[in-house]
């Protein structure tokens, strides 16, 4: 599907191209005039194992990797090898969970290939950082956000095939042969193999048809105005958009709002706010939880976005109206306020 579709390919890319060229950051708590800020945990092994994932991929190619597998199935398996301390994204499609009787997981089998006598390898839960949408329907699988809507997916591909077919290789519309008396099924059989052999191939196109006495031929044909397939592309096109929640100025199919307009700034800031912050959440908080004992207490992960253009002007904005209530109020006032807001 990723592959195949291509609305899906240019959705999922945008999203993972964000996400992977920001920075992901072991952060520390500290307490500063009584104030909680974070700050970058500096020379800490768990971001030196962030930075160099694995011999293969360098941390932008494999947070691609994670970001894509999470938008296209709802899940990304990571395999973190203590030997190595590599970490290396499996396949989910090739992954099945085994459960306890309490529901708790006992392993992940992830298999070779989908032959039947395909390898199948065992890891341990502590092994693994299983990074999951939400799903309404299961604590241990993750639902990925194209299941609601994958005949929409489909839609394309199956639209593609049938312009493939029926223009691109040449097809002709067809005729429908009636008769002024009945004729019965043999009679039907034997006209219509004689007309097919006839009329119908390449080398008879613009051939006349010369019918015997008391059947009449009438062309039967259909458009692509007459099927609304381009409403019907366009139709999916949007839905796979909504599932995603990329906006079309981010697309550049936006009705209205050029670049650089404040209905642009707005779009952009609320895709970094909503679905991509929504994203890194997830896997922060994940990754956080599977490296809890290495990084010890007081330190997480989180994404640094201080260079996203798009976030800065809400940072800039907050500092000139801390800076203004200074002049009318304390500092823990303002403070207060800031923390409300």
């Amino acid at each position: 599907m990723f592959v195949s579709e291509d609305w899906v390919y240019i959705l999922v890319d945008r999203i993972a191209s964000k996400i992977s060229s920001q920075w992901i950051r072991v952060m520390r708590e500290e307490v500063v005039d009584g104030k909680k800020v974070a700050n970058p945990a500096e020379g800490h092994p768990v971001q030196a194992q962030l930075e160099q994932p694995n011999e293969q991929q360098d941390y932008h190619s494999w947070m691609y990797n994670v970001v894509a597998d999470d938008c296209l199935l709802g899940n990304c398996v990571i395999w973190g090898a203590k030997r190595t301390s590599n970490l290396i994204c499996l396949p989910f499609d090739l992954t099945s969970i085994e459960q306890a009787s309490d529901g708790t997981i006992k392993s992940y089998m992830v298999s070779s290939g989908k032959d039947i006598g395909s390898k199948i390898v065992r890891f341990t839960p502590d092994e693994i950082c299983h990074i999951r949408r939400p799903n309404p329907f299961s604590r241990v699988y993750g639902m990925s956000p194209f299941i609601p809507g994958h005949k929409v997916v489909a839609f394309n591909k199956y639209s593609q095939e049938y312009l493939n077919n029926f223009y691109v290789k040449g097809a002709q519309p067809g005729i429908i042969i009636t008769a002024d008396s009945h004729v019965n099924v043999d009679q039907a059989k034997r006209i219509l193999s004689t007309l097919e052999s006839t009329i119908y191939g390449r080398q008879n196109q613009r051939k006349a048809v010369l019918l015997p006495q008391g059947l009449q031929a009438q062309e039967w044909s259909h458009t692509l105005a007459d099927q609304q397939l381009i409403e019907y592309v366009r139709n999916n096109r949007e839905t796979i958009i909504n599932l995603l929640q990329i906006p079309k100025h981010e697309l550049s199919i936006a009705e209205a709002g050029s670049l650089g307009s404040e209905e642009y700034k707005i779009a952009l800031k609320n895709f970094w706010n909503g679905p991509l912050r929504s994203i890194m959440r997830r896997i922060a908080g994940a990754l956080t939880k599977f490296f809890a004992n290495q990084l010890g207490p007081g330190l997480y992960l989180e994404f640094d976005l201080s260079d996203v253009d798009a976030l800065q002007e809400d940072a800039d904005q907050k500092a000139q109206l801390a800076d203004k209530l200074l002049s009318t109020h304390t500092l823990n006032e303002v403070r207060s306020d800031r923390k409300s807001t």
